[in-house]
C-alpha cells in the first residue's frame, strides 16, 4: 500500500512540473515594467509586464526551472521507489527541494 501512495505522489510531483515551466516561459517572454515605461518595449493585448528588474526575472524563471527539474527527479525516484519496494528517502528528499525552490521563486518574484 506505501508503494502505490508514494508512486501517486510521485506522479502528480511530475505532473506539477508542466505549469511551473509553462510559467517559468510566460515570465522569460514578459517585458519589464521599467522596459514598458520607458518605451523600450511594448506589450501585447492581454499581457502584463513583469513588476521587477530584469535579474530579479532571471532569478524567478531561473528557480522555476530547476523547480521542475527536481519535480521530475522525484517523480522518478519515486517511481523507482515503488518499483523497488524501498522506503524513498531519497524521493522525500528531491520533492522536498521542488517544493521548497517553487516557493522559493514565488518569494523572488512577489518581494
Amino acid at each position: 500500500m506505501r508503494q502505490v501512495a508514494i508512486a501517486v505522489v510521485a506522479l502528480f510531483l511530475g505532473l506539477a512540473a508542466l505549469p511551473v515551466i509553462g510559467a517559468a516561459s510566460e515570465i522569460s517572454d514578459e517585458p519589464t515594467c521599467k522596459d514598458v515605461n520607458a518605451g523600450v518595449a511594448v506589450v501585447d493585448a492581454g499581457e502584463s509586464c513583469f513588476s521587477g528588474s530584469t535579474t530579479r526575472r532571471a532569478a524567478v524563471v531561473g528557480l522555476l526551472a530547476v523547480s521542475a527539474v527536481a519535480a521530475v527527479a522525484a517523480m522518478l525516484l519515486g517511481v523507482a521507489a515503488a518499483l523497488r519496494n524501498t522506503r524513498g528517502i531519497l524521493f522525500l528528499l528531491a520533492a522536498t527541494s521542488a517544493i521548497a525552490l517553487f516557493f522559493a521563486a514565488y518569494g523572488a518574484a512577489r518581494f
